[in-house]
């Protein structure tokens, strides 16, 4: 049975690392932003601190992303050329996943590579096709769809290393994995 466990998990695997996260990030000043965005943004910015604002090209879709802390937690607003909120990430540390979903994760990754580390770990909350939302329910997390986690993981296996940012639910089930291109200045130590 953990041979055939096993042996899906892998199959699952080979069929989503097909993709590949090739995105590129420029800082750009306020005046460049979406309006529309700045005008969700506006009346929180007295309450954030370290506000930067980034444009994100990922070969073909391009978005627009303010970085800021707030609440002691380094949150991401992604925003289309338009203006429209598409998902907000917020930072989390390993220690506040649940236990159950830690475990699930682990379990996974385990079962895949002969060695991984967690890099980074974000709660993900996914704004589709609803403008009418506004960023207070972003800040607030309330009432915002799919809740997953975004991992960028540190692989090991068969002597390569490879960096991956992974998706799972918030249960700790696998949904998709996307191949991250190494910078030149990128290292892992194990």
């Amino acid at each position: 049975m953990k041979i055939l466990v096993t042996s899906i998990i892998l199959l699952l695997t080979t069929i989503c690392i097909a993709q590949t996260k090739s995105e590129y990030e420029q800082r750009i000043s306020q005046e460049e932003f979406p309006l529309a965005a700045l005008t969700l943004l506006q009346p929180k910015f007295d309450k954030v601190r370290r506000l930067r604002f980034y444009v994100e090209f990922d070969g073909t879709h391009k978005s627009f992303e303010a970085k800021f802390k707030w609440n002691k937690k380094q949150y991401s607003a992604e925003f289309t050329a338009q203006g429209i909120l598409e998902d907000v990430e917020v930072d989390q540390d390993k220690k506040e996943l649940r236990t159950n979903t830690r475990k699930k994760i682990e379990t996974y990754l385990d079962a895949t590579y002969e060695r991984w580390k967690i890099e980074k770990i974000q709660q993900q909350y996914r704004v589709l096709d609803q403008a009418e939302k506004t960023l207070e329910d972003a800040y607030t997390l309330k009432e915002l769809p799919t809740n997953n986690l975004e991992l960028i993981v540190a692989t090991k296996s068969e002597g390569k290393l490879t960096k991956f940012e992974m998706l799972f639910d918030s249960k700790g089930n696998f949904v998709q994995q996307r191949k991250v291109h190494r910078r030149s200045y990128d290292f892992l130590l194990f």
